[in-house]
């Protein structure tokens, strides 16, 4: 039940993931960093606290100083390693996923998730036999509650935040922290930003009322939530609050893809530069008209080359808005202040802000197949399907003018994943048709 990604290891709590494997990993990352203390913060599952304690005790005998900030976002984690200088950090979540799950992310100096070189690093340290502190060499520890603060401070304090005009609105909205972490600088921000706030399931005790990714299908009590009260919007964010999905005026949970959508055209109307994001995001980004660059799936893969080619905006599709001049990471807290900026600045509706982008259809599904995703499948599809363009950097994605399709494995399920989007919903039925017959 074990998942390794390059950002850290994943799995069932006493079923894969093993007070032996926590302890094995912390050493590791422990003789791998430079000099500093190393920040832990952990999402509100119920085996997270449990989990901290354990991980700050073995960074400590490992002779590290810690800086334990408690229930927090990830990105709020991500922005503290940064303002402290930090040696790195490591988050205790494990994100989307069902609460029987959790991990251990790990972070290197400015807030950065390791990369695959330095994921390489720390799978042969964990090899290695472990180095533990004599009695006397025992590492620091310290409790700090000022991380939402700093998160706070360094969304507000972006130029293209206009902080009075947003408060001018007086936005009413409703928040669905399910649970999670969402609340924890999410709500502060936004009375800050004088917003009437209505909270949903905003208490961060773990306890997931539905489905823990906020996608449409798990927020229709937000939707109801919001024509009830007659809000403007309402958030929903995903346990550790690093991805924000947006429901209109009218209670439509219009999906995640419009959080990235949304977000990166308002910091362009400010910002100059290229787009940066994944290959399963929405190609309404490429109607912002700036360079896109698609990478494979992954944050990190994302970050890497926005830091690269010096992007101001991109992300990911699944609610995971980035501007590195924030901090080079997916943030929901960051989305939502953005998102407000624009609805502020341009004076409509969440749905009536909508129009300017082009109307595309997308369908996310998957399956269980025995087929490879190789050369041999991709001349397959190449063949069958004639595409325009093909990308065969993270599993297969062919594409056409105004309709694409992308198969890859998945990195936390032992399913293949099939994305496909189009101007309507029969050409995107058809294209992920022929995508599975030949898959068959």
């Amino acid at each position: 039940m074990l998942k390794e990604s390059i950002s850290g290891v994943r799995g069932i709590v006493g079923d894969g993931l093993t007070p032996e494997l926590l302890i094995a990993y912390c050493s590791a990352f422990a003789r791998i960093l430079p000099r500093g203390p190393i920040v832990v913060g952990r999402d509100s599952r119920g085996s997270g606290g449990a989990i901290s304690n354990l991980v700050c005790g073995a960074l400590r005998l490992a002779s590290r100083d810690v800086i334990d900030i408690g229930v927090q976002a990830t990105p709020t984690v991500e922005v503290y390693v940064d303002e402290v200088e930090a040696a790195g950090g490591i988050i205790i979540t494990a994100s989307h996923n069902p609460a029987e799950w959790n991990a251990l992310k790990f972070l290197g100096r400015g807030g950065l998730f390791l990369d695959s070189k330095g994921f390489e690093q720390l799978l042969k340290a964990k090899g290695e036999k472990p180095s533990w502190s004599r009695y006397d060499g025992v590492g620091g520890y310290c409790f700090r509650e000022d991380a939402t603060e700093f998160h706070i401070e360094r969304v507000l304090g972006l130029r293209f935040i206009d902080i009075d005009r947003i408060r001018s609105r007086r936005f009413r909205v409703v928040v669905d922290a399910n649970g999670g972490t969402g609340g924890v600088a999410l709500l502060p921000m936004l009375h800050k930003l004088n917003c009437e706030v209505i909270e949903l399931n905003c208490i961060p005790d773990g306890n997931f009322i539905h489905g823990a990714e906020p996608i449409p299908e798990h927020l229709k009590s937000l939707g109801e939530e919001v024509r009830r009260t007659r809000a403007d919007l309402g958030l929903a964010t995903d346990p550790d609050a690093d991805r924000l999905a947006l429901v209109d005026e009218n209670g439509e949970a219009i999906g995640e893809e419009w959080t990235l959508a949304l977000g990166v055209a308002e910091v362009l109307n400010f910002e100059s530069g290229p787009v940066v994001v994944n290959l399963s995001t929405s190609a309404m980004v490429e109607a912002l008209g700036r360079p896109v660059f698609r990478m494979p799936v992954g944050e990190i893969n994302v970050v890497m080359k926005m830091l690269e080619i010096g992007s101001p905006a991109g992300g990911e599709g699944n609610g995971g808005l980035i501007v590195p001049a924030c901090h080079p990471g997916r943030d929901a807290l960051l989305a939502a202040a953005v998102i407000l900026g624009r609805l502020a600045r341009i004076g409509v509706s969440l749905s009536e802000s909508r129009s300017a982008f082009p109307r595309l259809h997308m369908i996310k599904t998957k399956l269980t197949s025995h087929r490879q995703i190789d050369e041999k499948l991709f001349d397959e599809l190449v063949e069958k399907l004639a595409p325009q363009r093909t990308d065969f950097s993270d599993g297969i994605r062919l594409s056409w003018p105004e309709r694409w399709v992308h198969i890859r494995s998945s990195n936390t399920e032992p399913i293949i994943r099939i994305i496909a989007e189009a101007p309507n919903e029969s050409e995107c039925r058809s294209l992920i048709g022929k995508v599975e017959a030949a898959m068959a």
